[in-house]
C-alpha cells in the first residue's frame, strides 16, 4: 500500500475492512515461451491502419 499510495493520503485505521481477507501468492517463473516479432512501422499500426473485421464501424447515437 505504501508503494502505490500517496504520502499525503491519510486513512483511519480499519479503513480497509476486508484487507485481512486478501491472499497474495508469489510465483517463481521457471520458463517463459512466446514469439518475438518486430513492430510494424507507425503507418501500419492501429489506428493509422484498422485491421479489425469492421474497419468502418461507427458509434450509433441511439444504441441497439
Amino acid at each position: 500500500m505504501v508503494k502505490y499510495g500517496k504520502p499525503e493520503t491519510t486513512r483511519p485505521k480499519g479503513f480497509f475492512l476486508r484487507l485481512d481477507l486478501i491472499t497474495v501468492y508469489a510465483i517463481a517463473i521457471e520458463r517463459i515461451t512466446g514469439k518475438e516479432t518486430s513492430m510494424p512501422p507507425l503507418s501500419e499500426q492501429w489506428p493509422a491502419r484498422d485491421r479489425t473485421k469492421t474497419p468502418n464501424a461507427s458509434f450509433a447515437a441511439g444504441g441497439p
